[in-house]
This record gives C-alpha cells, structure tokens and sequence, in this order.
C-alpha cells in the first residue's frame, strides 16, 4: 500500500511515514514522508533560519507568494484588519491542516482563537451567535460584590 506525501507530492510505501495515532489520521500515519519532515525541522530549528526557506518548507509557499497575499490584504490580518506594523510578529500563514491550502494571512491572536475554535464554522457562528445575542436587561452583579461562596471552586455562579 502507498500514500502521496504532502509535501513533495511522491507515492511513498507507508513505511516512508511516522505512524500517527489522531482521530484525522485514517491510515495512521503523518501525511507527511519522515524525509520531508526531517527536512523541514532541519531547516525550522536553525537559528536565524531564512524566512523564504520556512515558508516553502512549512506551506509550499514562495516569499513572492507570501508577500503578494500580504499585498493582496494591504499589509493586515484577514479578520480583524491589524496593520502588521503594529504588532510583535510577521503576519501568519493560515491554512487547513488537513489539505495544507492556504486560507491567507492572519495576526497572532486570531491565528490562535482559529485554533481554539478548531477551524470548525459551527463553533465559531455559534460563539458569534453567543455575542451578538439579545439579553434582557438583568441587574449586573460585579463579581466583587458576590457572596464568597460562588466564587470558591465547585460552585456555580447564579
């Protein structure tokens, strides 16, 4: 039996790939052969490693690619529109993880909610959903004032 590898896109026996124990994995093994994973941490974990020699390592993606989708997106997170040049880190590559397309270029911080949510849509319209809900109007206890026993461990809060 065989597998297409991710990366290099080549027919490899199973063999050719770590065995991988995740409810994605219907083979049981990484998409990607154990020579290009071995490649890419190589190439990730040098220090001072090129960031054209990451993208197409990580994403199969040029440094000409990256920097047209950046264009593309004015230099801003594709969800909440944060300048680049107002945050700490370059602007990630977001993409699937089970067909490596890319999706675009997001902040930190939306890159991890996307990963708390686990890219499911339905998670995600249901926390918009939770937010934009309508609430009658209800007297707001500040959790200072709250009696001590909602807020030890175990208890429910009213």
């Amino acid at each position: 039996m065989t597998h297409t590898c991710f990366t290099c896109k080549v027919e490899k026996p199973l063999n050719a790939f770590a065995p991988r124990n995740h409810k994605y994995s219907k083979l049981g093994i990484h998409g990607t052969c154990r020579e290009c994973q071995n490649t890419r941490r190589r190439a990730v974990h040098t220090k001072g490693a090129d960031k054209a020699v990451n993208l197409k390592i990580r994403f199969g993606m040029t440094l000409a690619e990256y920097d047209a989708l950046f264009k593309e997106q004015q230099g801003c997170c594709a969800i909440c529109e944060a300048p680049q040049t107002g945050l700490n880190k370059n602007l990630a590559v977001d993409h699937c993880h089970s067909t490596m397309v890319i999706r675009g270029l997001l902040c930190d911080n939306c890159n991890r909610a996307l990963g708390q949510f686990k890219d499911n849509p339905t998670i995600l319209t249901n926390a918009f959903n939770y937010l934009t809900k309508e609430r009658p109007s209800a007297k707001i206890i500040p959790i200072t004032a709250r009696p001590d026993a909602y807020r030890k461990k175990g208890t429910k809060c009213p």
